[in-house]
């Protein structure tokens, strides 16, 4: 497991230990009884992100307006301790931009993705102005690619 799984695994744990029921009572162990508690954790914060327990809430943003807290209600008729809680955590999403050009040129990490979008856009007019075509610049969240920007 790396350092972003092990961040989401001690996340979902938090917000199941605020709940009255324990872990083979959620979804993914309650189908799937055998299934590796890390990976039911993982799942857990995977429906978290997804709004699957509630409405999640976005309360603080960095400089880049990429949010750096969460929240969701859990209920007095779910909660451990039988009060309303508010349950807080900072995201563990990675955030990157890819520059790519041509059909054939494949990034390679370190050299053609960026933690930030101005450097991101810096090397894209690179490209364009060397010549390059097809000049494209897509953002990441994790593995999943949100936005391409075509040039």
């Amino acid at each position: 497991m790396n350092e972003v799984q092990l961040r989401k695994i001690e996340i979902a744990k938090d917000f199941v230990d605020f709940h009255r029921y324990g872990i083979d009572a959620w979804t993914p162990r309650f189908q799937n009884p055998t299934m590796d508690l890390n990976q039911a954790y993982l799942k857990i914060y995977e429906k978290l992100m997804n709004d699957d327990y509630g409405e999640i809430r976005e309360t603080k943003w960095g400089e880049d307006d990429n949010p750096t807290e969460f929240e969701i209600e859990i209920s007095r008729y779910d909660s451990h301790h039988g009060a309303s809680f508010l349950f807080t955590w900072e995201p563990v999403t990675q955030y990157s931009w890819e520059v790519s050009y041509d059909d054939d040129n494949f990034p390679i990490y370190g050299l053609d993705v960026f933690q930030s979008v101005a450097e991101a856009q810096h090397a894209a007019q690179a490209y364009i102005e060397g010549g390059k075509e097809n000049v494209r610049l897509t953002f990441f969240e994790d593995d999943c690619a949100i936005e391409t920007i075509s040039y």
